[in-house]
């Protein structure tokens, strides 16, 4: 084949499809990283209410007295508790909702740069195709001029 190569006029556009999702896969990445991290906090969090309340159900069952400060301060940690893990909850989810948000931008960007890529190799076989034909086209001629030579040199 001679010199001519194909050359893509979108591939800016390919170029700056795959950036843009290479982008949001980082924000993803970064989204999944957080929303691990306050699992393990909302998880430790869950843990220390269970501490809490196993000791809270503990103070009485001893068959001695339960001094009234110490059931009231351990009423009021269970319920900040509670309300600190609710507030965990709670961001957890935003961060479960940006990240949903994420997934779908995500898989819009994949569908654009598997759109323009499916079109660029369209355009490379097309281009395979003409130059092939070209030169097919290029070599019959040949053959004809040899032909012609040929029959021309036999009379």
């Amino acid at each position: 084949m001679g010199g001519a190569r194909f050359r893509y006029a979108l591939e800016p556009i390919v170029l700056q499809r795959q950036w843009a999702l290479d982008a949001l896969l980082r924000a993803l990445s970064d989204c999944n990283a957080e929303l691990a991290q306050r699992r393990a906090a909302c998880d430790a969090e869950s843990a220390r209410i269970a501490q809490a309340q196993q000791e809270w159900k503990q103070l009485g069952s001893d068959g001695q007295a339960v001094q009234v400060e110490r059931f009231s301060l351990l009423s009021r940690y269970l319920a900040d508790r509670r309300r600190t893990l609710h507030e965990m909850a709670q961001a957890m989810q935003e961060v479960q909702q940006r990240r949903e948000a994420l997934v779908a931008d995500v898989a819009g960007a994949r569908r654009g740069l598997d759109a323009v890529e499916e079109h660029r190799d369209e355009m490379r076989k097309e281009f395979v195709r003409a130059r092939l034909s070209g030169e097919f086209k290029d070599a019959d001629d040949q053959w004809n001029v040899l032909q012609t030579v040929r029959a021309a040199d036999g009379n």
